[in-house]
């Protein structure tokens, strides 16, 4: 799974949460749980994904925050000190 930044689109902030396993992927979208995309997840494997989201949706947001774009854009990963490399 990844998060990205809070994005600004149509006037509403989102959070894009990728999910990956294998060749199937799906996008779906806090706080309005939207699904984006869904390469290969059955319907019900997508009702699980959402699920996980509104149960942990704290800690996706924390996530959400702590993401650097630049450092991200350029490639660095983020310690859990905070520190980049």
């Amino acid at each position: 799974m990844s998060v990205s930044s809070a994005v600004t689109k149509d006037g509403k902030q989102k959070i894009y949460v990728m999910f990956h396993d294998g060749e199937r992927q799906a996008e779906c979208t806090l706080p309005d749980y939207g699904v984006v995309k869904n390469e290969g997840f059955r319907e019900d494997e997508i009702e699980q994904l959402l699920d996980y989201m509104k149960r942990e949706k704290q800690t996706i947001l924390e996530q959400a925050r702590s993401v650097n774009v630049m450092s991200a854009f350029m490639g660095k990963k983020k310690d859990t000190d905070g520190s980049t490399h």
